[in-house]
């Protein structure tokens, strides 16, 4: 009997979800993400107090961006990294936001939820955690937070208010 091989390349790939997929969150929440990659971490300025701001992005009307301190805010615990969202339009906003760091292979490692927050612009840290994660774990090379490129992968998701688009 004579077997037939079939090869066959897909270029266009489509995930099909059979039953319900896994989420954090309830039923009804939509939420929007936007990945953040800070190239080079190790090379920025540790000094505490110091601060890299994101690109701005959109989502529920607002325009935000995410305050890293890779040396700590002012009030965080010594060699923790300090990391913010903050409110870049005018006027105020709530939000209810999720900051998460993932390793090198995309994998969620570190994870803090807030509550519904509200944002004003003139802020000083608008809202989040000023011991979001320790440095050292991250600079760890055993740990794989960073790329092999020095790059640290922060996802922001913020939930969607149904009263504004995104």
């Amino acid at each position: 009997e004579k077997m037939t091989n079939v090869h066959r390349i897909d270029t266009n790939l489509t995930t099909v979800d059979v039953g319900r997929p896994y989420s954090s969150a309830s039923a009804g929440e939509q939420w929007q993400s936007f990945k953040m990659l800070f190239h080079g971490f190790a090379d920025l300025p540790s000094v505490i107090d110091q601060f890299t701001l994101s690109p701005e992005f959109t989502c529920n009307g607002h325009r935000w961006c995410i305050k890293l301190y890779p040396g700590g805010s002012s009030e965080a615990g010594e060699g923790y990294l300090s990391l913010y969202l903050g409110l870049r339009s005018g006027g105020n906003a709530t939000a209810t936001f999720e900051l998460s760091v993932l390793d090198k292979y995309q994998s969620v490692k570190h994870k803090k939820k807030s509550t519904r927050n509200f944002f004003r612009l003139d802020d000083i840290n608008n809202r989040g955690w000023k011991d979001f994660y320790p440095r050292d774990q991250i600079l760890n090379q055993s740990t794989n937070m960073l790329d092999d490129n020095g790059t640290l992968a922060i996802v922001i998701s913020i939930k969607k208010d149904n009263a504004s688009p995104f």
